[in-house]
C-alpha cells in the first residue's frame, strides 16, 4: 500500500531524517527501522483507514458477483466490476 502512495518517498524521507542519533552505524540503522515501523503502523489507519473492513466488503461483493454470474441479472458491467475487484 505505502509503495503505491503518491507521497511515500517524501513521507519516508521525513520519517528517516526526523531523528538524529549518535553511535555505531548499525545501531542507528536499526533504530531508524524500528522508528519507521512504528510510524507506518500508526499512519496506516489515518491514511488507508481500516483495510480489514475494505477487504471484507470487497470479498462480500465478489462472493455476490460469483453467485449471480450465471443468472439473467449478469451484465457486462458486473463482469468488469468482478474482474477489477479480483485484481
Amino acid at each position: 500500500m505505502w509503495l503505491d502512495h503518491k507521497d511515500f518517498s517524501k513521507v519516508f524521507e521525513e520519517w528517516w531524517k526526523g531523528q538524529v542519533m549518535q553511535g555505531w552505524e548499525g545501531y542507528k540503522f536499526l533504530t531508524h527501522l524500528h522508528r519507521i515501523k512504528s510510524l507506518v503502523r500508526s499512519s496506516n489507519m489515518s491514511v488507508f483507514k481500516d483495510l480489514r473492513l475494505k477487504k471484507a466488503a470487497t470479498l462480500t461483493r465478489i462472493k455476490y458477483l460469483d453467485e449471480i454470474v450465471s443468472s439473467s441479472r449478469w451484465t457486462r458491467s458486473l463482469s468488469e466490476e468482478r474482474k477489477s475487484l479480483k485484481e
